[in-house]
């Protein structure tokens, strides 16, 4: 690998960035939707 083929960290950021976002928008409609939900299967909602 030569050293202008390496990808900056600039770079690894943009390419991160999308991923990251689904993760966290993920993240988040998951904990809305337990905390909308009356009951849960399998134990409680703090687990």
């Amino acid at each position: 690998m030569v050293a202008s083929d390496a990808i900056s960290t600039g770079e690894l950021i943009l390419y991160l960035l999308p991923v990251i976002a689904i993760q966290l928008a993920l993240m988040v409609y998951a904990l809305v939707d337990l905390a909308r939900r009356g009951e849960v299967r399998g134990g409680s909602k703090a687990l």
